[in-house]
């Protein structure tokens, strides 16, 4: 090792300074290849909260939409979780019970008519046959694309989330619980069956709106064709047709009468 320099040696001209590069800096450079260091962070992927909050602000009703799914997601809630709330299993069935009511009733009449424009009812005729009736909007122009998305994502899902529940209940030879999926599912059931048809029945009468529409277009095309030809081949026709002349008259002299005559007769007659 080297002996310490004096203070009388460390004098300002025996100074050398040295420019050190970043410790940051040196590393990129190292594993990139070059010296340049961007600091900034990189952008974090959205998260799912972010993007459910997103669509329901989005959507024109969100009141609705809001309702479309807490009902749905108060009922599962309250199934998976309710033992722990109560142990009383009657006072959990009734609240399960009651919250998918709630929601078949508003999905039925209130959700599908605001957010897809879509409604569906069925009427038990005397003879015992059911009669299904829809009522659709004549244009899916009107529907927003979140509610739509929101609408049908929860009504397909819930009876899914439904089914693997009642099959967990089996298993575990839960019948009692097995009572709350049966309600759900033929209730969630009820409404896809509904909606399902109720949207064949919106798609063919768009079509059949397009199909009259396309007709009576072509119809008229073919009408203003038809009558500008018309209108062509008798400006052509009236070119060639003689023109008629009217009829010309003719006048003649009057036959000079002598004036003897005259004086022997006393009625003149005038000959044209």
């Amino acid at each position: 090792m080297s002996a310490p320099l004096s203070p009388e040696q460390l004098s300002p001209d025996s100074l050398e300074f040295v420019n050190v590069p970043d410790a940051a800096a040196s590393s990129a450079s190292g594993a990139g290849g070059s010296s340049t260091f961007d600091p900034a962070p990189s952008a974090a992927a959205p998260r799912p909260s972010l993007m459910f909050e997103e669509t329901f602000r989005a959507s024109s009703h969100p009141a609705v939409a809001l309702f479309h799914v807490l009902f749905k997601a108060a009922a599962l809630f309250m199934y998976i979780f309710g033992s722990l709330i109560s142990d009383n299993f009657v006072f959990v069935f009734v609240i399960c019970v009651l919250l998918i009511a709630f929601d078949f009733w508003t999905v039925k009449n209130v959700s599908g008519r605001k957010l897809v424009g879509l409604r569906w009812w069925s009427n038990v005729r005397d003879d015992g046959a059911t009669e299904w009736q829809f009522e659709s909007l004549d244009s899916k122009d009107g529907v927003n694309k979140a509610d739509s998305n929101i609408f049908w994502t929860a009504l397909y899902l819930t009876p899914l989330v439904w089914g693997v529940l009642f099959f967990f209940a089996l298993i575990r030879l839960k019948f009692q619980w097995l009572l709350i999926c049966g309600v759900a599912l033929s209730l969630s059931s009820a409404n896809i069956v509904g909606y399902y048809k109720c949207s064949n029945e919106q798609k063919a009468k768009v079509a059949n709106l397009m199909q009259s529409g396309a007709v009576m277009g072509m119809t008229s095309i073919g009408m203003n064709l038809g009558g500008r030809m018309m209108g062509m081949f008798g400006d052509q026709a009236g070119q060639h047709q003689p023109v008629p002349q009217e009829p010309v008259m003719s006048l003649r002299a009057a036959p000079t009468i002598p004036a003897a005559a005259l004086a022997n007769t006393s009625t003149v007659t005038m000959l044209v």
